[in-house]
């Protein structure tokens, strides 16, 4: 099943806004590093997954490079990566006076959702691809709308839209790689583990129904390494993607991380001064300086994340990995200001919050901590809740080592609410 050049196109703007949670999870974590001990490894749940571990388990090398192949699409134990079970689906309810009528108002719909989701205009993007879905039960609207909750970061409802595509095209690709990738930036907590496995299903299966596609390759390789299996396997999807698709900067940036890890440095430098070689636009760009941030240079991604974002100034990838950098080089009134333009880009998610709200309390602000803590509660979904009440608890530690318990009491109090079985059923 070959996909068209638009296709790929499709799923490359998917990848690119999708490589937010990495992100978002590096710096929440980063920021808040010293100031709530363990309770800080429960920070991936809220934005959006995390980095692959620093320290993965190895396996055993093999004698001979494993070069990817085309499988029976089954992963590990033996489950398939094929369609979800039956659920209901909410969508073509919209009336028409004909099929004529009703596949225009979708296509004007889907298009014009589209290109708000460009614009970042993610409040009519979402108006306009949800009345796509309510006018017929279409992969291509779910596909678009999960894309563009995953732009937001608000990863439980990537993952819902993304499941409904599935459901109806479920050998569709495109689906199949941005449900993998989704999944691999919200998992969270105990069942991460759970929905990475998951993420390695799909992805390959995507593989098994494309093994020509660059991306289904890539995505293969991101999973497998999220999961901590850095072996020659996960290196081969890598190089495969590099030779299906040589131009692609993203491609190579992540063969570049997975030689690093690997030990093999030279092979590394090599493959990361092809990736900023090819990286010439603003969402490329950001991908790889997300990987100059994964090896700790801090200093060289900053002026190439300044130079994208003169292109892209309300990319929330963009913000999300300036305002990192930013904090490491210790130039924190401007990586507030790139925090708060992630907040205001992303008006629907608790991500942006959350780190916001992380970075002040690692500058001793609690009080401005606390109202993007409760903003980030209003906006929460059922998925999310638990992961909020997370954050209000480490808010409550380090009320209580400022000596203000009276306050400490209260952010624990509303921890505890949002903790309740009855307030996570509400939402």
């Amino acid at each position: 099943m070959r996909r068209s050049d638009s296709d790929s196109s499709e799923i490359r703007r998917n990848r690119g806004t999708l490589v937010a949670g990495f992100i978002a999870a590096a710096i929440a974590v980063f920021v808040a590093a010293g100031v709530a001990g363990a309770a800080v490894q429960d920070l991936g749940s809220v934005v959006g997954g995390s980095k692959p571990p620093a320290n993965p388990p190895k396996k055993s090398p093999s004698k001979k490079r494993k070069a990817p192949t085309r499988t029976d699409g089954r992963s590990v134990g033996g489950s398939t990566g094929s369609a979800p079970s039956k659920r209901r689906l909410a969508c073509g309810t919209s009336k028409f006076e004909s099929d004529a009528e009703r596949n225009s108002f979708v296509e004007k719909s889907l298009s014009d959702g589209k290109r708000f989701v460009g614009e970042h205009d993610y409040r009519k993007a979402e108006q306009l691809l949800k009345q796509a879905v309510d006018g017929r039960c279409d992969a291509r609207a779910f596909l678009a709308l999960g894309g563009l909750y995953g732009a937001e970061q608000r990863w439980a409802l990537a993952e819902d839209a993304l499941k409904s595509a599935l459901q109806i095209e479920p050998d569709n690709v495109d689906v199949l790689i941005t449900l993998s990738n989704t999944l691999t930036r919200q998992a969270s907590g105990l069942v991460s583990s759970a929905k990475f496995a998951e993420a390695e299903r799909y992805a390959r299966r995507a593989v098994f129904l494309n093994p020509k596609s660059a991306d289904a390759n890539q995505q293969l390789g991101e999973a497998l390494e999220t999961l901590g299996n850095i072996s020659r396997e996960t290196q081969a999807y890598y190089e495969q993607a590099t030779r299906l698709a040589p131009n692609s900067a993203s491609a190579f940036a992540h063969l570049s991380r997975i030689l690093r890890r690997n030990g093999k440095i030279k092979e590394s430098d090599r493959a990361l001064a092809t990736a900023r070689t090819l990286a010439t636009d603003a969402v490329s760009k950001f991908e790889v300086a997300e990987i100059l941030q994964s090896f700790q240079w801090f200093s060289e991604s900053e002026p190439m994340l300044r130079e994208a974002l003169e292109s892209d100034p309300k990319n929330l990838v963009g913000t999300q990995l300036l305002a990192r950098a930013l904090v490491r080089l210790q130039k924190f009134d401007e990586a507030e200001q790139f925090f708060v333009r992630g907040v205001d880009s992303s008006p629907g998610s608790i991500v942006p919050l959350v780190s916001l709200g992380n970075f002040y309390i690692q500058r001793d602000r609690l009080d401005d901590s606390e109202k993007r803590l409760v903003q980030a509660s209003t906006l929460a979904v059922a998925a999310e809740r638990l992961s909020v009440a997370r954050q209000f608890e480490i808010l409550g530690d380090a009320f209580t080592r400022a000596g203000r318990d009276g306050d400490a009491a209260r952010v624990f109090k509303q921890a505890k609410a949002l903790k309740t079985p009855a307030a996570v059923r509400k939402r």
